[in-house]
């Protein structure tokens, strides 16, 4: 029931608590798990300095990505140093995942989706290589990126991937009257008296 409880959660944060007609059947099976046959499924979160993170296998286009990690209150992950691309590589579930970084403006021209500043790459050998107008980046389970495209003539719905969303880490602040140790008792550790 617990776990039912957390992929319920999980799969509300991801897909902006919208129900799709086609879900009515209630179909709980064998393992007394929702039917996912519709590809909705839980991702996994991590966090990596300030930043946490949302690594999703189900295989969807750039620009669905994108919308689901704005649902999620953030953008498909912009990635600024060696340790966060390691931290992101350890974590994509499938063998490729959507980052947020593009150059769908101008050929040549990398940016990051959630505008902040494009200070890292981390390309296979010949990447990024715009084959047939490749203009989005993917990381691959082994750290390395490569350009992959958006639809196309004879690829009208786009090649999909899983995907990792990446937001600020919202931390609440406590009232500086709250404690959770009133009435506690402490000693100082380390200080001797003769």
């Amino acid at each position: 029931m617990k776990r039912l409880l957390i992929t319920t959660l999980a799969m509300v944060l991801v897909w902006g608590g919208r129900v799709r007609d086609n879900d009515q059947d209630n179909d709980l099976g064998e393992d007394e798990l929702p039917d996912l046959r519709d590809g909705y499924q839980t991702g996994v979160t991590f966090e990596y300095r300030e930043y946490e993170y949302l690594s999703v296998n189900h295989h969807e286009t750039v620009y669905k990505a994108e919308e689901h990690c704005k649902n999620w209150g953030g953008h498909l992950a912009s990635i600024h140093s060696i340790g966060e691309n390691n931290a992101v590589k350890a974590h994509v579930r499938g063998r490729f995942a959507w980052l947020g970084r593009t150059d769908v403006d101008r050929e040549g021209d990398y940016k990051n989706m959630d505008g902040s500043r494009n200070d890292f790459k981390s390309y296979a050998r010949g990447q990024p290589n715009n084959y047939k107008n490749e203009d989005f980046t993917i990381i691959r389970d082994n750290g390395a990126w490569y350009d992959s495209g958006p639809p196309r003539r004879d690829h009208p719905f786009g090649p999909t991937h899983g995907y990792v969303c990446k937001r600020k880490r919202v931390e609440e602040k406590l009232p500086k009257d709250y404690s959770c140790f009133e009435d506690f008792k402490y000693w100082k550790v380390g200080t001797t008296s003769h």
